[in-house]
């Protein structure tokens, strides 16, 4: 006989299942993607289940959200000192209107998170080609930058890298479902030596030209983070990748300490 607890997991697979099946969009000549996909929407809905029930939430930001992440964006960035004051307490640029974000809640102080995905197309470039002279192509690329968090959580709640890995989970996930496979990032050398450890794949270095006199301009506008080196990488994304991430998620949880600092110490 099924225990309480049994039955409520039961519903939780099955309502994850369905959720799945509507937000998938099955590639018939590709029944193993289609599959894997599956699978990897279902545990991510297993997952944002469980952090829901401690009152977080993650999504694709719209409407007012998009200001809250603006907002935040500023008070990070001028809080570690990278931008001067501006009386509309917002930052943002020129690819905002061409990115989508993936942002964190929590309920009862909105937006506390956010991480943005950057297109690019025949006329915009990717934002790291304002920092790097980079020797590749961005036409076939897509950029994850700017993430952020708020000051508050950092110091307060967070006790593992567990929620910032669900966020960027969310974000391959999204990348996979819209047929994305090669993207470009910016970390610190450490950070990228830790992201390999916990998952187990290979990062890759994107090639680089020397920087150009645009490259050094912008990079003054952001004070100071290029004081530290900053490495710009690449990664080709698979599905099997998707439940390295899973199973990190799983095996970090709440409870786990210490390495949220060195995940989050890109800026």
């Amino acid at each position: 006989m099924l225990n309480l607890g049994s039955i409520v997991l039961l519903s939780i697979n099955i309502i994850g299942m369905i959720w799945s099946w509507f937000n998938i969009r099955f590639d018939l000549s590709n029944i193993y993607r289609s599959i894997a996909l599956f699978v990897a929407y279902s545990g991510l809905w297993i997952v944002k289940r469980i952090i829901w029930f401690r009152g977080y939430e993650v999504s694709l930001a719209q409407g007012r959200e998009l200001e809250e992440v603006y907002r935040l964006r500023y008070q990070v960035y001028l809080e570690k000192g990278h931008i001067e004051e501006s009386p509309k307490e917002i930052f943002l640029d020129e690819f905002d209107p061409y990115s989508e974000n993936i942002i964190l809640k929590k309920r009862g102080n909105g937006v506390i998170g956010a991480i943005r995905i950057t297109f690019s197309n025949d006329h915009v470039y990717l934002p790291m080609q304002n920092y790097f002279n980079l020797d590749c192509s961005s036409q076939t690329m897509v950029e994850l930058g700017r993430w952020v968090m708020s000051k508050e959580f950092r110091a307060k709640y967070f006790k593992s890298s567990f929620l910032t890995v669900i966020v960027v989970l969310s974000a391959y996930l999204y990348l996979l479902r819209h047929k994305e496979t090669y993207v470009l990032f910016a970390v610190r050398p450490e950070v990228k030596k830790y992201l390999e450890e916990i998952f187990h794949f290979s990062i890759n270095v994107t090639s680089q030209k020397q920087l150009t006199q645009w490259n050094l301009v912008k990079r003054q506008q952001i004070k100071g983070y290029f004081d530290k080196p900053v490495i710009p990488c690449e990664i080709q994304i698979h599905i099997y990748q998707i439940f390295q991430f899973i199973f990190y998620v799983i095996q970090s949880g709440f409870n786990r300490e210490s390495n949220y600092n060195r995940l989050n110490a890109r800026d």
